[in-house]
């Protein structure tokens, strides 16, 4: 079996039924690893979810709730000085995930 990623706990968090949920969690018990290409290693493009799945990531290693909140208030100031409408968007949606892993790591 291989290693669930944050990026896929978070998918998780977001299906909204129980059936959904029940077939994500054999979508990923039964998949098969990738083979990675020398194509993939050198396409460009980032994940800008990284922000919150790096802080989720720091809370469960080093189990302090302590990083939420930094974060959160970090990427506020951050949604804050942001002009542009999509980046705002991306600022608030990591908020909103900081926010439902912390409600979601105190239960």
């Amino acid at each position: 079996m291989q290693k669930i990623t944050i990026k896929e706990l978070v998918d998780f968090r977001r299906k909204t039924t129980e059936s959904g949920r029940k077939s994500f969690a054999h979508k990923l018990k039964t998949r098969r690893g990738k083979e990675k290409s020398e194509e993939d290693e050198n396409s460009g493009g980032g994940d800008y979810w990284v922000t919150s799945t790096s802080c989720i990531y720091n809370v469960f290693k080093h189990d302090k709730s302590d990083f939420y909140e930094n974060k959160i208030a970090e990427l506020a100031t951050k949604l804050g000085a942001a002009d542009d409408k999509r980046i705002k968007s991306m600022h608030q949606r990591n908020i909103d995930i900081l926010n439902n892993f912390k409600d979601f790591h105190m239960v």
